[in-house]
């Protein structure tokens, strides 16, 4: 199935964390932070401020991966994202209809590919199943 996105072995790796900061605009010259962690491994902290609208794809392009020689095409990027499923349950906790009516809010909230503006054909979501 993934084979489009894995023609050959990836160049680089790039492990993307994102933050939201309590403060509410982060400039975007003091948004990323990156190290090295080994040949051709990175790790990428972006930093967005609770007002800011985060755009992954523009962010990317115009980020310190070019100050490390990195050519970064968002158009051959592979993203891998985590998602959610919740499932209301009867265990003890929570009353009932909290769970569900917070099932359905998480349901009916916005994708994390539509938040960060990240092309769907270069996403791949890796999901599980929460019991609350």
């Amino acid at each position: 199935y993934p084979y489009h996105h894995f023609n050959a072995l990836h160049d680089h790796l790039i492990f993307l964390t994102i933050k939201t900061s309590d403060f509410a605009h982060i400039p975007s010259g003091n948004r990323i932070k990156f190290q090295n962690i080994g040949p051709h491994i990175y790790r990428m902290i972006i930093e967005y401020g609770f007002m800011d609208l985060p755009n992954l794809h523009e962010e990317l392009k115009d980020s310190i991966l070019l100050d490390q020689g990195i050519i970064f095409d968002p158009n051959k990027a592979t993203f891998f994202l985590g998602r959610e499923h919740i499932l209301s349950t009867p265990k003890k906790g929570m009353a009932i209809w909290r769970e569900q009516l917070f099932a359905m809010m998480t349901r009916n909230s916005q994708s994390a590919n539509s938040y960060f503006k990240l092309l769907r054909d270069r996403v791949i979501e890796i999901g599980s199943v929460i019991e609350i």
